[in-house]
């Protein structure tokens, strides 16, 4: 079942760039969800598979969780879709603090967001 709401850490209340980047990172899976429900291309079909169990709680005492979770397509999309819009409508530049990972979210960027 997917959540029905967006929360904020409410460490975050007064940092609007960090409020920015999780309802951005939030927000892009709601589409991922509405494309997944009517797959029209193979990325879709992949979100649709993997949003299954992406919202369960995950042990954070448990690398083999972290890093399952954190290889799944929906969630780099999501910090993809976040670097860009954040730039985009923002100019805010982010990035990862996990310099791997970001190399990994700027090749997706190159692949898919072409706008």
């Amino acid at each position: 079942e997917y959540p029905a709401h967006i929360e904020i850490n409410r460490k975050y209340l007064h940092n609007h760039v960090e409020c920015l980047k999780s309802i951005a990172h939030e927000l892009r899976y709601v589409y991922q969800i509405y494309k997944a429900s009517d797959p029209e291309t193979d990325r879709h079909n992949r979100w649709k598979n993997e949003l299954v169990n992406h919202f369960t709680p995950m042990d954070l005492n448990d690398k083999a969780s972290i890093v399952e979770y954190n290889s799944k397509e929906v969630e780099l999309d999501s910090y993809a879709f976040t670097q860009v819009i954040l730039k985009q409508e923002y100019n805010l530049t982010i990035k990862h603090p996990n310099k791997a990972y970001q190399i990994l979210i700027e090749a997706y960027i190159d692949k898919y967001y072409n706008w």
